[in-house]
């Protein structure tokens, strides 16, 4: 009786430490995927590439979250005016980040590895940016700018190239700043599947086998 008592006992145990090792397993790579999400709720690339198994192949849609990344863009002929727009881009980003949304609704174990299926929402980051420069940088707004200056003598027939970009500039990015409040914020939603693995005894994000786009 003592043996079987015993033995009985030893197969609870065992089964007890595949249990716990198992939820344990899960709760970290569910950890994980939380960490990925939630640089991406924050437009964190860093962050993002912290939480995947391979952060140079992280794909360039969401490279190009990042604002450095984007001021890259700039024309040549813009470049002077940079930390300008780079203030116009981060308030539009401030904006945008709060309609950044995600729900894990279920999470399988499959083998070694964790899927997730995640509803994410985000912002049309494109069509956003289309609008703020649409609204802010029409021609019919672009002229009265000119004008106005023209009125106010900032600028003259004389003045060159470059002085009319410096007295232009300083107004444009004030009209973008001004209507980058006006502009409804375009989201889709979409369910993607992301796979977590174990990588050198850490639960990462696999970018490989995870929808990224």
């Amino acid at each position: 009786m003592k043996k079987l008592i015993a033995l009985l006992l030893a197969v609870i145990c065992a089964f007890s430490l595949v249990a716990c090792a198992g939820g344990g397993n899960e709760a970290k790579a569910t950890k994980s995927m939380e960490n990925f999400l939630n640089a991406l709720k924050d437009l964190d690339v860093d962050g993002m590439k912290a939480a995947v198994d391979d952060p140079d192949a992280l794909p360039e849609s969401l490279e190009n979250l990042d604002i450095d990344n984007i001021m890259k863009t700039i024309p040549s002929e813009l470049s002077a005016y940079s930390e300008d727009f780079k203030g116009v881009i981060t308030a539009l980003y401030d904006r945008a980040k709060s309609h950044i949304a995600y729900d894990i609704k279920n999470v399988e174990e499959n083998d070694d590895e964790f899927v997730f299926t995640v509803e994410v929402t985000m912002p049309e980051f494109n069509t956003d940016f289309q609008n703020l420069f649409t609204n802010s940088l029409d021609e019919d707004a672009l002229m009265n700018i000119a004008l106005d200056l023209y009125s106010s003598g900032k600028i003259t027939p004389s003045s060159t190239q470059s002085e009319v970009m410096d007295a232009l500039m300083p107004e444009v990015v004030k009209i973008m700043n001004d209507t980058i409040n006006d502009i409804e914020i375009k989201t889709t939603t979409a369910e993607k599947e992301f796979v977590v693995v174990e990588e050198d005894g850490e639960w990462l994000v696999s970018v490989k086998k995870s929808d990224l786009d």
